[in-house]
């Protein structure tokens, strides 16, 4: 009976080794979607984070004023996403009463626990895939992203806040009600 029960716990020890594991490595996940109305999400947990590698709506549908109800959103948490769209040769996106140059959303970076939803819109007339790649990351302790101080030794640590995640301001801490994406960093220097 003993021997039984030691298996048994060398198997379970074995399995959770394993998932452990999994959880660890990068994952590349992707979302293709077509047809009117569809969602898919794929949850970041906390000792993770995802970063687009992929977004791109394939639709060929006419642009008119009913086209904008079919546009592919990418909500990351809760900011939202027009997914750059090129029917004609140009990436483009909706604005809601006009069609305007997109960025790519390629590079955007979020940290779990969050999720991460892509959705194809109400228009029946859409005839294109939307397709979003993410590659799924686990939390590393960076030294990167932090400052040791010794005796004696100091550093500057600053708040910066972004509306479009290229150009950076100095901000203070506090509390936030966005009326539009918002994002923060911290900015470390050591000083000598």
């Amino acid at each position: 009976m003993k021997l039984k029960n030691l298996i048994t716990l060398t198997a379970t020890i074995a399995t959770i080794a394993t998932f452990q594991r999994a959880a660890a490595q990068p994952q590349v996940v992707s979302i293709l979607l077509s047809g009117a109305n569809q969602t898919n999400t794929v949850q970041i947990a906390s000792f993770q984070y995802a970063k687009i590698l992929t977004a791109s709506d394939g639709d060929t549908s006419v642009f008119n004023g009913a086209y904008g109800q079919s546009w592919g959103q990418l909500a990351l948490g809760p900011i939202n996403f027009n997914i750059p769209h090129s029917p004609q040769g140009e990436v483009v996106a909706y604005t809601g009463n006009a069609y305007v140059n997109a960025p790519s959303l390629a590079g955007l970076t979020i940290a779990g626990p969050a999720s991460i939803s892509v959705t194809t819109g109400s228009n029946l007339g859409r005839n294109g895939p939307i397709l979003v790649t993410i590659e799924v990351l686990p939390s590393a302790y960076s030294v990167t992203n932090s400052v040791t101080l010794g005796p004696g030794q100091g550093a500057a640590i600053n708040l910066e806040g972004s509306t479009d995640l290229i150009n950076w301001n100095p901000t203070t801490n506090g509390v936030y009600t966005a009326q539009s994406a918002m994002f923060f960093r911290l900015h470390l220097q050591r000083l000598q």
